[in-house]
């Protein structure tokens, strides 16, 4: 979800936040160990916010700060029989970012 709103006469504040989320799909084969099959998914949520302020009424410049939080669950089995199961809380510190937009 996105949203765009004037914050003066040449300047235009926005923010977006959403869900992200993956599948994971991994076959390793060691002559020495075995093989081993990994299966896992990832869902988390991202957010931003920035400005842009206009040089022009079709160019302007701006920046946007981003953030993201993110669960890893991993499932792992072994030739042998062997399981494991491993889990990741990860998230990114706020980026930077710079744009430049042109509007036909």
């Amino acid at each position: 979800m996105a949203a765009l709103s004037p914050a003066g006469p040449k300047v235009a504040a926005y923010h977006s936040f959403g869900l992200v989320g993956g599948l994971t799909h991994g076959v390793t084969v060691d002559p020495v160990s075995g093989s081993a099959v990994a299966n896992g998914w990832n869902a988390g949520v991202f957010g931003d916010i920035g400005g842009s302020y206009f040089l022009t009424p079709r160019l302007s410049v701006g920046a946007t700060i981003t953030a993201e939080v993110r669960y890893f669950d991993l499932y792992s089995h072994y030739s042998g029989g062997r399981r494991s199961r491993s889990w990741e809380l990860d998230g990114s510190a706020p980026g930077v970012g710079f744009v430049a937009a042109l509007y036909f």
